[in-house]
């Protein structure tokens, strides 16, 4: 695989991705489903601390939502983050503040070696950028006994990646669904529970290509922090031509067995 392939994020995009968290539910969705199926992906039989391994930690709003959970239920934890970029490693450390047993290394999923196995990678978005799915998963489960993973489903954003696929960032797999991780884990003969849960997304503003911030979000659908003009009046149009307040978005969450 190339070098810096899992969730390389540059710095410049961390302020698209903020107006990204602050209009969308996914987050909030997300731990309501981790903590219903709890027990799919929490097996642990002794009283030792889960071992975790957040491949893709990026700022920490998602490793949040999951040690909520285990916070509620009293269980103990070791929680490992790495992501290439060094700002969003700093910001991972600011907003873990306060939380035990949390460490942070800014690092690649090829760069990272660690003497310890761990109970569970949580692979949140990470995989769109790596060159190999298969690969890929194949190397996170090496380093741990099972995987959370989330990914985009068929409605949302992967609507608009492919409606505007030129303007779209390019990677290999930038424009993919669960259904591509599920591939690569029936390739690798992985067992797992598959459920998609509708997200919303404000998306109003995108309507005006002059709002600021339907203008950030439509970078980040994008994943481009710059667009020329004309590229943010089309994607405007589009979601003027919809009428929707909302965008609803699938999110794909696979818990390996």
């Amino acid at each position: 695989m190339e070098k810096k392939s899992v969730y390389e994020r540059k710095e410049r995009e961390e302020d698209i991705y903020s107006f990204w968290l602050r209009n969308a539910n996914e987050r909030q969705v997300l731990e309501k489903a981790l903590d219903d199926r709890f027990r799919e992906w929490y097996k642990k039989t002794d009283s030792s601390p889960l071992r975790i391994i957040d491949m893709g930690c990026g700022r920490g709003s998602a490793a949040i939502k999951l040690l909520n959970i285990l916070k509620r239920r009293g269980i103990s934890y070791q929680y490992t983050g790495i992501d290439p970029s060094p700002n969003q490693i700093s910001m991972f450390k600011v907003n873990m503040r306060g939380r035990p047993n949390v460490r942070a290394y800014c690092s690649t999923l090829e760069e990272f070696t660690s003497k310890d196995s761990f109970d569970i990678a949580f692979v949140v978005h990470s995989l769109y950028y790596v060159q190999n799915m298969t690969e890929s998963l194949k190397q996170i489960l090496a380093l741990s006994k099972n995987a959370i993973i989330v990914h985009h489903g068929e409605r949302g954003i992967n609507e608009v990646h492919k409606r505007f696929k030129p303007h779209v960032r390019k990677g290999p797999h930038i424009i993919s669904t669960h259904e591509d991780v599920t591939k690569a884990l029936d390739k690798l003969e992985i067992r797992y529970a598959k459920r998609v849960y509708p997200t919303k997304t404000k998306t109003a503003s995108c309507n005006d290509p002059k709002n600021s911030e339907g203008r950030n979000m439509i970078k980040f659908f994008l994943e481009q922090p710059t667009l020329p003009e004309s590229t943010i009046e089309q994607v405007s149009k589009y979601f003027a031509k919809r009428k929707l307040d909302y965008l609803t978005h699938d999110m794909g969450l696979i818990i390996t067995k």
